[in-house]
């Protein structure tokens, strides 16, 4: 095992290990000029920006970069942890998702991912439920090597009345996410959950805000009648109800049909980005898409046998 050094680790030639050019920092968040350096390592890898979302004091516990520091104190590689709390069956769920994976290509070949998948498992795998993590069609050769699985999750979907049919009732209407009075009542219907989804998020506002003080800043709507938030998109035809947040003054189907009438009055259909409690009662297809779900084995794998979905803004 590498010597630890407080929040880091020097490394050392061999497997599993790292040279001595590079050194393991776990959590970066504190210090500035290496949280600086992470930031341009992911705008440069995945074209994302963290900067707003640290600013505004959306960067909690819950987000853990495991960094290679380079001898001159950029980031090298990176993996980081995000603890994601959720119930299925009545039962509370603690999971790990393995996300932003990158490494500057100048540090590319010299096996930092390796290290840092070694150092993250070794220190997480045995303290959770179970790990996961998405990955692009690039790397589905890597993370098995580490003892993950590819699973499969699935969306629920529903049709939503022809256009020109009366509007739904709920009233909803976008939330300014630019002001105070909006965040706060976004922020209080989440404290309640989703009052339909099986496997809810649960206690994890930092990871909630990054999406809706960020890109999906426009797409967060509220029914004072349901006292019910939505984030939701529409795209070629589809609406998309990412979540629900809030009391549920009534049904999944009343829900998702006033936000379509709100966000998207000329969708056909519409798509959960959550499983629902009842979700035997929707057509249920297998996600497509560019991102391949992956569970550490031996852990908890609830996509064995039931097919569920991770909330879409859970992803890390």
């Amino acid at each position: 095992m590498p010597r630890r050094r407080g929040s880091g680790a020097q490394g050392r030639r061999g497997k599993g290990k790292w040279s001595m050019d590079y050194t393991l920092v776990k959590q970066v968040r504190d210090n500035a000029p290496l949280r600086e350096s992470f930031f341009a390592l992911a705008r440069r890898v995945f074209g994302l920006s963290f900067e707003e979302w640290h600013r505004a004091g959306w960067w909690t516990d819950r987000y853990v970069p495991y960094t290679m520091v380079y001898r001159d104190g950029s980031a090298a590689a990176n993996v980081s942890v995000s603890r994601i709390d959720t119930v299925w069956r009545g039962e509370a769920l603690r999971l790990v998702q393995l996300g932003t994976v990158m490494t500057a290509p100048a540090h590319r070949g010299k096996g930092l991912a390796r290290s840092l998948m070694e150092a993250v498992l070794d220190d997480w795998g045995r303290t959770c439920d179970g790990v996961y993590l998405y990955a692009n069609g690039t790397v589905l050769e890597f993370y098995p090597k580490f003892g993950f699985v590819p699973a499969r999750e699935h969306v629920c979907t529903l049709p939503l009345p022809a256009r020109g049919a009366a509007p739904a009732e709920g009233g909803f209407a976008r939330l300014d996410m630019d002001t105070q009075a909006g965040r706060a009542l976004l922020l209080r219907c989440y404290e309640r959950s989703n009052p339909f989804s099986a496997l809810p998020m649960l206690d994890n506002p930092g990871l909630l805000m990054f999406y809706c003080s960020g890109f999906l800043k426009d797409c967060v709507y509220y029914s004072s009648a349901y006292d019910l938030a939505c984030v939701a998109t529409e795209e070629d035809g589809v609406f998309t109800c990412c979540d629900f947040f809030g009391t549920g003054r009534c049904t999944l189907e009343q829900a998702v049909c006033a936000a379509a009438s709100a966000a998207s009055p000329g969708a056909a259909r519409a798509e959960l980005g959550f499983t629902p409690a009842s979700a035997a009662a929707y057509a249920r297809a297998p996600v497509q898409g560019d991102d391949h779900l992956f569970v550490l084995a031996g852990g908890a794998n609830i996509f064995a046998e039931d097919r569920v979905m991770l909330p879409l803004l859970s992803h890390a």
